[in-house]
């Protein structure tokens, strides 16, 4: 579960990079990866569980390439890697936007000049668009780990906090120590735990991005 928050963050500021290219139909692109955004959590959840499941599609692909069938939700050892495959499948094309704006804001002139200077591609990516991203990147990794910490749905419908409690999160042991064992003392003590990490990382995320706008 702790390499959602990079691989989130990686993956999205790729895929924003490969569709801001000037390029037929890549409105469309956009689109496409912007779709599971659109999908509540309960309707992706359901999805992917019937995909998860033993005779599921994710097992007849593996059966293709004569891999024996995963138990995706029914093991300890591979419960929370699929919830994670579910969580960035439907949370890419969200932070994918976040760096589309930033790279649109990048002047296309930079890369002319390092064009003029025999720069290729990753060079251009790695001494122009990532550095220019910077807080971008920090805002996105600061959100998606609150998210993380803060993910409930998609384990009440997938899971159920099972197999034997490991694909259980924060919120998740808030809502059954409040409301299956009533120990609402408890739950209202990790609750607070949970909001001070939270507003901890608020503070962070806004203290990074006032001493860039300085700079």
């Amino acid at each position: 579960w702790v390499l959602v928050t990079p691989a989130l963050s990686i993956l999205s500021i790729f895929l924003a990079v490969l569709v801001n290219r000037k390029m037929k139909g890549v409105s469309v692109y956009r689109l496409i990866y912007y779709f599971p955004v659109l999908v509540s959590v309960v309707v992706t959840a359901m999805l992917w569980k019937w995909m998860f499941q033993e005779d599921g599609i994710m097992n007849y692909l593996l059966s293709i390439f004569n891999i024996a069938p995963a138990k995706w939700l029914t093991s300890k050892s591979m419960v929370m890697p699929s919830l994670a495959i579910v969580t960035i499948w439907q949370g890419l094309g969200y932070y994918m936007l976040f760096y589309l704006a930033g790279l649109q804001s990048i002047s296309e002139e930079l890369y002319e000049a390092a064009d003029l200077e025999g720069a290729g591609f990753w060079k251009k990516q790695f001494y122009i668009t990532f550095p220019l991203l910077r807080p971008v990147i920090f805002f996105v990794v600061v959100v998606s780990t609150m998210s993380a910490f803060k993910e409930f749905t998609m384990m009440l419908t997938m899971t159920k906090g099972g197999p034997i409690g490991s694909s259980k999160t924060v919120v998740y042991m808030i809502y059954e120590k409040a409301f299956e064992q009533l120990d609402m003392g408890y739950a209202s003590a990790i609750s607070f735990a949970l909001f001070l990490i939270i507003l901890v990382l608020t503070l962070i995320n806004q203290k990074f991005l006032d001493k860039d706008n300085q700079a």
